[in-house]
């Protein structure tokens, strides 16, 4: 399953000055989880974004309660507010469509 994680910092999350160092340990921080056993997954690319999110994290995770879990050991981690998203590839999604078509019809 692929997951989306959308972080907002606040206030007390981030210090006055990051620097490369504390970049660095918080992506740390997230591999680790990612990687854990109970999470069983990977995270594949991050990105630091201006706007009303501060951090994307596109990650493979086991399963549901995986995801649920990433996303809620994150926030409290970052003291940050997470969003998370299930996302399949364009090529992985016709199967939901299928069901789609099934329960409303033509």
């Amino acid at each position: 399953m692929r997951l989306i994680l959308l972080v907002k910092f606040g206030v007390l999350s981030m210090p006055d000055k990051p620097n490369r160092e504390w970049r660095a340990q918080k992506r740390a921080m997230i591999d680790e989880l990612a990687g854990s056993e109970q999470i069983d997954g990977q995270v594949y690319d991050v990105w630091w974004t201006m706007g009303p999110h501060d951090l994307v994290i596109h990650a493979r995770v086991g399963n549901q309660v995986a995801a649920h879990a990433f996303s809620l050991t994150l926030s409290r981690k970052l003291k940050a507010e997470v969003v998370g998203m299930s996302a399949l590839r364009d090529a992985d999604v016709d199967p939901v469509f299928d069901v789609l078509f099934i329960r409303n019809g033509p």
